[in-house]
């Protein structure tokens, strides 16, 4: 499918064979008007760099030939000038992904994000049933607001993907929120792992039981999804954060992506991106290859593993251990692929 996700990750992918950053995500801010007990978002609202400063940094990114940005939160629409950030970046030749709740989207930003093009939007619905979505927000009346701003956006050919978290409070619908998404031309993504927060504690909600996870992973399964995962190549970086991706806080610390909250350094720091491409910081951290994961590099479901070196180093103090989450859902892929399998070859 030739639409602009898969043209983006293609050339993000030449980008990572060219060593550059493809691709900056932004959080505008951790204001939110949901209390999401799965959030990771921790710290204070304070201290937002100004519409300005966003500008300035993306000048930098420019001037360093990144290809996308990613405006997100907390809610970005909170800010007052989203708009005029958004349309900064656009008129600096990004593409852009707008991640959002959908509860703030206007017509009039709607109409702004067709007119512009290449805005791509992901907005979060937790459940097929509003009251549900709700319940979790902590907002009445989000569901019917975000389900409405997919339509909106659909309406306007805006590409949208609709993403949820399996965690508790959530029950499996079966695939039925998969087919709503899908009806309305929308991407789906479902994430089987919930995230440390950034200061290292649990999240306010634990993830689905096992059985739970695979019977909903086994209802999303579609022909069109990998059947079998990547060979894990010792000498490659374990993910993209700090090869071709960077994530920057409102108050504009540096980190490798937003899973990953160890500051590198800030963006007012002299130089700006341009002398952090070049750093130290950065360096050790393109440095780590999987091979480093020497516990990892033997385990039987290494292949299924969605290791993340971010969590890794909360979870460890060090960014190649294994850590818990990763190991329980690798076993679980390892038997979801197992029964796949059995299932095909039966069919055949």
């Amino acid at each position: 499918m030739n639409d602009m996700w898969t043209v983006l990750r293609a050339l993000e992918n030449r980008y990572l064979d060219c060593h550059r950053l493809f691709l900056l995500h932004i959080d505008l801010t951790w204001r939110c008007p949901l209390t999401c007990p799965h959030c990771y978002l921790v710290g204070s609202h304070a201290d937002e760099l100004s519409k300005e400063a966003w500008i300035k940094v993306l000048d930098q990114a420019k001037s360093l030939a990144i290809a996308q940005v990613v405006l997100s939160g907390g809610e970005p629409m909170i800010r007052r000038d989203f708009n005029d950030i958004l349309q900064a970046a656009r008129s600096r030749g990004f593409a852009v992904l707008v991640k959002t709740t959908g509860i703030l989207l206007t017509e009039q930003t709607v109409d702004l994000f067709a007119d512009l093009g290449w805005i791509m939007v992901d907005i979060s619905l937790h459940s097929i049933e509003p009251h549900v979505h709700d319940a979790f927000t902590g907002l009445p009346g989000s569901w019917n607001r975000a389900a409405a701003a997919i339509e909106s956006l659909r309406g306007r050919n805006v590409p949208v993907r609709v993403t949820r978290s399996l965690v508790e409070g959530i029950p499996e619908d079966g695939g039925m929120l998969l087919r709503w998404a899908q009806e309305r031309g929308c991407r789906f993504r479902e994430s089987s792992t919930i995230l440390r927060r950034r200061d290292g504690q649990a999240a306010g909600c634990t993830e689905l039981d096992e059985e739970t996870r695979m019977a909903s992973i086994h209802s999303h399964f579609t022909d069109t999804a990998p059947m079998e995962p990547r060979p894990v190549k010792p000498l490659s970086a374990p993910c993209s954060a700090g090869h071709t991706r960077l994530y920057v806080t409102p108050k504009g610390d540096i980190s490798p992506c937003v899973a990953w909250p160890k500051v590198l350094g800030n963006i007012a720091d002299p130089g700006g991106l341009a002398s952090f491409v070049e750093s130290p910081e950065l360096a050790s951290v393109r440095a780590i290859k999987n091979a480093d994961r020497d516990e990892c590099m033997v385990c039987e479901h290494l292949v299924t593993c969605d290791f993340c070196p971010g969590q890794s180093e909360i979870f460890s103090g060090r960014p190649t251990a294994p850590y818990t989450t990763a190991c329980e859902n690798a076993r679980m892929w390892t038997r979801v692929l197992g029964q796949l399998r059995s299932r095909n070859v039966g069919n055949g």
